[in-house]
C-alpha cells in the first residue's frame, strides 16, 4: 500500500509491506531477470524483506523523487495541481495510477500490483493488457514497451478526465477508454479475445483475472488448489483483489489456490508467514 505524505513541495510514498505483497515479489523475481520494489520506506520488521533482498540478487528497493518523476509528462499538470490529495477520496489510488503509467512510459517493461501472483514463466511479448470481464481492461497488470505511444494518449486522457470522486476514473476507466480507440470498431469482446489492435494485444480474462473481483473468495475456498495447473490452465497470474480479500484468513493445509500458489511460487515468504502461526 503506497501512502502519499504531504510536505512543502513534495510528495513522498511509504509502502507498507505485508504478506500477499511480498508473495508476489518473491514469485516474479522467479520469473523475470530485474525488480524495482519502489519504496523509500519498507516495513522490516519481521525481517523478511532483508530474507528475501539476500535470497534474490535481482530485487532492488528504490526511491522515486516524485516531481522529478512526473514533469515533462501529460500527467504533470494534475500531478502538481494536488486535486487527487483529497483525503475523502482515494489518494492512494489516484498516485498509483498515475505512478504505473508514468514508469512503464519512462522505462517500460511489466507492472502488475501487489495483489497478482504469477504462476508461469511470463513469456509474454511486451505490450499487452487483460480483460478483467466484459467490457472492462484491467490495470493491476499492464506491459509496455518503453515509449509506447498509448501510454502517451493514456496520460493525456487521465490528465483530461480525472474525476476526484469516481472510483478508478484513472484506472481502469480511462485504459478501457485510451485501448478501445486502437482497437478496430472499439472491439474488446471477452468472446472475441485475444484481440490484436495497434502494436497492443489485449488478452481474454483467464490470462490475468480468472475470477472477476465479485468472485474473489475462489481463492481462497479449501481444496480448489490440489491442482492450480488444473484449476487455471489458462493462466499467467491472478489478482487476489486485495481491496476486497485482505480480511480473509487464508489456513496452512488448506489447498485453497492462494495457499497452494503461496506454498508453490513464493516459499520463502509462505515459510517465514508460517513460522508461528497455522493462518497467514
Amino acid at each position: 500500500m503506497v501512502t502519499p505524505l504531504q510536505a512543502p513541495g513534495v510528495v513522498k510514498a511509504v509502502v507498507v509491506v505485508v504478506v500477499a505483497t511480498l508473495c508476489f515479489v518473491s514469485v516474479t523475481l522467479t520469473y523475470q531477470r530485474y525488480q524495482p520494489f519502489m519504496a523509500p520506506v519498507t516495513d522490516d520488521t519481521d525481517s523478511l524483506p532483508t530474507h528475501l533482498l539476500n535470497q534474490y540478487e535481482n530485487l532492488h528497493v528504490a526511491g522515486i523523487d516524485l516531481d522529478y518523476f512526473f514533469r515533462e509528462t501529460p500527467l504533470n499538470p494534475l500531478f502538481t495541481s494536488r486535486q487527487w490529495t483529497d483525503s475523502r477520496t482515494w489518494p492512494v489510488n489516484h498516485l498509483s495510477d498515475m505512478s504505473r503509467v508514468v514508469a512503464l512510459w519512462h522505462w517500460g517493461g511489466i507492472y502488475t500490483d501487489t495483489d497478482i501472483i504469477c504462476i508461469k514463466n511470463y513469456t509474454l511479448p511486451l505490450s499487452h493488457v487483460g480483460l478483467e470481464q466484459e467490457g472492462v481492461i484491467g490495470n493491476a497488470l499492464l506491459s509496455f514497451t518503453h515509449h509506447h505511444p498509448l501510454l502517451w494518449k493514456l496520460m493525456d486522457y487521465m490528465n483530461s478526465n480525472f474525476q476526484l470522486r469516481v472510483w478508478g476514473s484513472i484506472g481502469p476507466k480511462a485504459v478501457t477508454a485510451v485501448v478501445k480507440e486502437v482497437c478496430p470498431n472499439g472491439d474488446i469482446s471477452v468472446s472475441g479475445a485475444p484481440h490484436s489492435c495497434t502494436n497492443l494485444t489485449v488478452h481474454h480474462p483467464s490470462a490475468f483475472f480468472p475470477y472477476p473481483w465479485r468472485e474473489y473468495r475462489h481463492y481462497f475456498q479449501e481444496g480448489d488448489g490440489k491442482d492450480i495447473d488444473k484449476a487455471l490452465p489458462n493462466s499467467y497470474a491472478f489478482h487476489i483483489w486485495n481491496k476486497m480479500s485482505k480480511e480473509e484468513v487464508v489456513r496452512v493445509g488448506s489447498d485453497s489456490i492462494y495457499e497452494a500458489a503461496a506454498k508453490r511460487f513464493c516459499p520463502i515468504t509462505y515459510h517465514q508467514a508460517t513460522l508461528r502461526s497455522n493462518t497467514f
